[in-house]
């Protein structure tokens, strides 16, 4: 059965009222009701069979379910005579509370299953001492000139009432009401800085803010200190600057607005954080990304058309002065072109393929940037092409004029031109050009040298699988991401170097070596062809993926011909890597079942391609 020990000190004072021989019927639906009325009728009973004065008892009373009441004195109020009516008294009604509680919901009935209380009963003159309410104390604190700093009252060390705080010459800083109730606070001036309402030190409802021209700042909405509903910032004009909606969770819209009132970004809320598209309007409405991305069609046209004056509009500053000036960029710009079309391959047409994303750093003039995802279609002599990037959009000016460099060289080399770019805006690794309509005359002609393709089961190329592994590997060198480049080493690499840890040390203390020596790895471009090789017996891919290795040096730019060889036991979807340099013998101790016909050369040595001394 549940026990409920109920502990209770009732004071009851005794009315004079009439006489009765038992306790009246009590008309009750809940456990604690019916007790209450109990007690009630006991303290009527006691006063109408008694008179006496200044007397206090205090009967215990106690039952278990099934069982019996008790009842006894626990505390005399000096009075057999009054103690003895109290006790009877409170017996009877705990008896008929006992017959009531059967008509109870069960629910309710287990509620008093059991009763233990010291119930007090005292006459209706018994003294009462008064209870004394403590009394707030006025605190004062002073600056060192003797102005007064602070005044307000405290009460068991926490701040009440009315508090102040002023500034050294004496001029109000804070008005406020504590624990609950408006504060404000004023500038040296005597200007209304903000108001607004707080409960229990709790920011709630509307808060204002002012700047120190009187205007208002801000008007933002408080629930139980959480900003909700909406939020405005305005202009020192009066016009809105920005406006956020806020639900309670936190989700919503905010909204930036230009000084003539027209839409300047927008985006949705998720837990008070910018989340989805984001959307910029110059001052005439206008979206912004469609602005850079009609630039952009302009700029690719212009290379099909080979109009180069039009082209110089989108380079960069740096990238015309680094090629010596605007006739020789155009002229280096031309040569590239004519030397691919002599080549067969030839820039046939754009398609920008979205999603396009936009980003806005906010500095002493916005700088806009723009990424815009595109595929280049290409003609070339074994068929057609189909090459994925993007190009990388910059603006100072709300989208007027544009500049643009292609993603694909990576992001440290777009940090040159672009060394504000947001970091946000994430560049990834493109995989090759691919051959989307190959000519018959190609095809017979690999057939012929025996030229194999392998895809996997979604019909990826392997060798794209194992070009976009080898990157990310590179990458990661240039990077210090030894984590990432442990997991391309062969696990016999990393045994010999005793373990992972011991390898990542090994690898950071080669780097920091070279570094110490003035060599740096800047970049790593892979050259064609990736040649994949299958050992059908083991069902494994090898790779043969030829590289250039850029470097700087105290002396001037190098340049080192490489090749990685790649293994993978999973259709490609992992890889090990081990450099050529060391020759077939040096790459055979690492990987013993390499295909006889995947043939290593030998590589010339690094090459200075900027000499620092001329």
């Amino acid at each position: 059965m549940k026990i409920l020990t109920l502990i209770a000190s009732v004071t009851a004072a005794l009315l004079l009222s009439g006489c009765s021989d038992k306790p009246a019927q009590m008309v009750c639906d809940t456990f604690n009701t019916c007790f209450n009325l109990s007690l009630g009728q006991a303290v009527k009973e006691t006063q109408a069979n008694s008179e006496f004065s200044q007397l206090k008892v205090i009967v215990a009373v106690d039952y278990d379910a099934g069982g019996d009441v008790h009842t006894k004195v626990h505390e005399s109020s000096g009075s057999a005579e009054f103690d003895a009516i109290a006790k009877e008294q409170l017996q009877r009604s705990m008896e008929a509370l006992l017959v009531t509680m059967e008509a109870l919901p069960e629910a309710e009935r287990e509620r008093g299953d059991s009763i233990h209380i010291n119930f007090t009963i005292q006459t209706a003159d018994f003294p009462i001492t008064p209870k004394v309410e403590p009394k707030p104390e006025l605190v004062e604190n002073f600056y060192e000139n003797g102005q007064l700093q602070s005044r307000g009252y405290k009460l068991d060390g926490d701040k009440v009432g009315h508090w102040q705080i002023f500034f050294d010459d004496g001029s109000l800083r804070f008005d406020s009401q504590h624990p609950s109730g408006v504060q404000k606070q004023f500038s040296k001036d005597g200007l209304l800085l903000e108001e607004g309402y707080f409960e229990d030190g709790v920011k709630q409802g509307t808060f204002k803010n002012y700047d120190f021209d009187g205007h208002l700042d801000t008007l933002r909405n408080y629930q139980d200190g959480e900003l909700i509903g909406v939020n405005e910032r305005y202009f020192k004009d009066g016009g809105l600057e920005e406006k956020t909606l806020f639900d309670a969770n936190g989700n919503g819209m905010h909204q930036e607005f230009w000084p003539n009132g027209a839409l300047k970004w927008e985006t949705a809320l998720v837990a008070r954080q910018p989340t989805g598209e984001q959307k910029y309007f110059d001052e005439n409405g206008e979206l912004i990304v469609e602005k850079a991305l009609t630039e952009a069609k302009v700029m690719q046209q212009s290379i099909i058309d080979k109009d180069y004056d039009t082209y110089m509009r989108f380079a960069f500053s740096y990238m015309i002065e680094y090629a010596g000036g605007e006739a020789a960029f155009k002229i280096g710009t031309a040569a590239i072109i004519d030397n691919l079309q002599r080549d067969g391959i030839k820039q046939v047409s754009t398609i920008f393929n979205g999603p396009t994303k936009m980003f806005l750093q906010e500095e002493e003039v916005d700088e806009y940037y723009v990424y815009l995802p595109m595929e280049i279609n290409m003609s070339t002599p074994i068929g057609d092409g189909v090459a994925e990037t993007a190009l990388i959009g910059f603006s100072k000016d709300i989208g007027q004029t544009w500049k643009f460099v292609e993603a694909s060289i990576g992001r440290e080399e777009v940090l040159v031109l672009l060394p504000n770019l947001p970091d946000a805006l994430v560049i990834p690794i493109f995989p090759e050009p691919r051959l989307i309509n190959e000519s018959q005359t190609t095809l017979a002609a690999q057939q012929a040298a025996g030229e194999q393709k392998y895809f996997d089961q979604n019909g990826e190329l392997i060798a794209d699988k194992a070009l976009v592994a080898a990157k990310v590997m590179r990458q990661s060198i240039i990077d210090k991401d030894y984590d990432a480049y442990t997991r391309f080493a062969l696990s016999d690499v990393i045994d010999n170097a005793g373990g992972e840890a011991a390898l990542k040390r090994e690898i950071a203390a080669m780097m920091d070596k070279l570094q110490s020596e003035g060599l740096k790895l800047e970049s790593t471009r892979f050259k064609k062809p990736t040649k994949i090789y299958m050992q059908e017996e083991l069902d494994e891919y090898y790779g043969y993926l030829p590289m250039e290795i850029n470097m700087s040096s105290p002396v001037g730019d190098i340049v080192a011909e490489s090749a990685l060889i790649g293994v993978s036991k999973d259709s490609g979807a992992n890889w090990k890597f081990v450099e050529a340099l060391g020759g077939r013998e040096g790459v055979q101790l690492l990987l013993p079942n390499l295909p006889d016909e995947l043939e290593i050369p030998t590589f010339p040595g690094p090459r200075l391609v900027n000499d620092k001394a001329d």
